[in-house]
């Protein structure tokens, strides 16, 4: 799991759904709301490891189930509800 600004993104390693976003903007109140699975428009289900670089605004996608799943997805959260795939890399390319 990985935080950016009011929300929440969560990855699984197996037999996941995408990327789901929850929204904690009201978690001071002990209420968390799920937004919304995402496959990114590629199929995405899963990867090892999610990372937020809160200066960037950019979600690192480590190992996920995209291309040979080996590498680096980089995300777009540009809209932190809508997030884009803003590029790869793998050792191959």
């Amino acid at each position: 799991m990985a935080i950016f600004g009011e929300h929440a993104y969560i990855v699984t390693d197996f037999d996941g759904i995408g990327l789901q976003i929850l929204d904690l903007s009201d978690i001071d109140n002990g209420n968390v709301t799920f937004v919304k699975s995402t496959d990114l428009g590629v199929g995405f289900t899963e990867a090892h490891n999610v990372y937020v670089n809160p200066a960037s605004g950019f979600l690192y996608l480590c190992s996920p189930d995209i291309g040979d799943g080996h590498g680096l997805t980089v995300v777009s959260l540009a809209d932190p509800v809508n997030p884009t795939i803003a590029g790869t890399w793998t050792e191959n390319t």
